[in-house]
């Protein structure tokens, strides 16, 4: 699975802690190639593979918090995608660097 994503992000700075939501259009391509062995009932038939592909595009929602410090901080954020076949979601932890 892969993709990309466009989105904008609202920060509420507070004292210790920034929290921030994100809203964004996120396009999401999955492929599955499969492999199907031969069934033992099913003497004639041979196995059979298959691939299925499919792109989505569709909204994404996110939010986090992150705690500075100088021009590093430590960030945590939750994101949810809608997609076809089902509702990925992603939580991550990171550190980030500004340098302007």
């Amino acid at each position: 699975m892969k993709g990309a994503a466009a989105f904008g992000v609202l920060y509420l700075p507070l004292p210790v802690v920034e929290v921030y939501v994100k809203a964004r259009l996120a396009r999401l391509e999955s492929t599955l190639n499969a492999f199907s062995p031969e069934q033992p009932s099913c003497i004639p038939c041979a196995p059979a593979t298959f691939q299925l592909d499919r792109t989505n595009t569709g909204f994404a929602a996110g939010a986090g918090a992150q705690h500075k410090f100088g021009s590093w901080a430590v960030r945590k954020e939750y994101e949810r995608f809608n997609a076809a076949g089902g509702n990925p979601s992603l939580l991550s932890a990171g550190i980030t660097w500004s340098f302007w």
